[in-house]
């Protein structure tokens, strides 16, 4: 069905005789490749993961655009539309002159956002129509949180957090082994493994709830402290704000979400990846 330009809703049937389809590399918005009308086509990015060439099957260069640093593209060969892509997450409107962001548009004339952050302070990034803080390590596909639980080497989940998506395992992970007790130690250190529980397009009020539930499954908070860290030393929602109206409705939709997935706890919900302090380990000893 489709709004047409009176405002009626009308039946229209879909062309499937010139598909798009776009192949992404493994678990990343980067896209590498296109098939269309029985042609294949590859695409190279850059170190950001922006398209910036695109092949034919022959090796002819066909696409070619290049990204100021707000994102605006200028066009070297073949037309705007043949990729659409520009920073991850982002795809190109051509009626507006804006990126589609999936929760709000993307202006790179201005190099910022026509809309604030839905998810507000909790990106935290104070500047709520702003782009990601750090190009080189971040992207904003989506705007929104997911939840993730730390175990330890016998498989206790000990910890519920939340991160931005503009938040890899590897920036949450940096984040908990640099916070450390003076008596536990690192937050996140030897034989403990980070389990991302969710997508990444889960709006802000269920994952509020989700880890405020997360935190009273494993024990509740064990408070602010210099010399206990591997636990939640606060509540992802306080007890006086879970007595008001807003506080009740994410924990309702926490429990909702849980219900969806037939589980009681945030940890017995499905792992969607993970990372273990030894592959932070080497990760980070290799990039330096």
């Amino acid at each position: 069905m489709q709004v047409n330009d009176t405002g009626k809703l009308c039946k229209v049937t879909e062309p499937t005789d010139s598909i798009t389809t776009w192949l992404y590399e493994v678990n990343s918005f980067v896209p590498c490749g296109k098939i269309k009308d029985g042609e294949h086509f590859s695409i190279v990015s850059n170190y950001l993961g922006t398209p910036e060439y695109m092949y034919s099957s022959e090796g002819e260069l066909v696409w070619h655009g290049v990204l100021d640093i707000y994102g605006r593209i200028d066009m070297k060969v073949g037309k705007r539309m043949d990729c659409p892509f520009r920073y991850q997450g982002q795809y190109d409107d051509l009626e507006s002159g804006l990126y589609y962001n999936r929760f709000r548009y993307y202006n790179p004339d201005m190099g910022m956002y026509v809309s604030q952050d839905p998810i507000g302070l909790n990106s935290r990034n104070y500047n709520l129509y702003s782009y990601v803080r750090d190009t080189n390590r971040i992207t904003g596909p989506f705007g929104l949180d997911w939840v993730y639980i730390l175990e330890d080497s016998k498989g206790k989940p000990y910890y519920v957090g939340r991160a931005g998506d503009d938040m890899s395992l590897m920036d949450v992970a940096r984040r908990h082994n640099a916070t450390e007790g003076t008596i536990d130690g690192a937050r996140f250190g030897e034989g403990d493994t980070l389990k991302r529980k969710t997508d990444f397009d889960i709006k802000p009020d269920p994952v509020r709830g989700l880890e405020q539930i997360g935190i009273d499954d494993t024990g509740g908070k064990i408070g602010r402290s210099q010399e206990f860290r591997r636990g939640n030393n606060i509540d992802g929602i306080s007890e006086r704000k879970r007595k008001k109206a807003d506080g009740k409705k994410r924990m309702k939709q926490g429990r909702e979400f849980l219900n969806k997935e037939n589980v009681k706890k945030v940890t017995e919900l499905p792992t969607l990846e993970e990372l273990t302090f030894d592959e932070f380990d080497k990760k980070r000893k290799h990039k330096h």
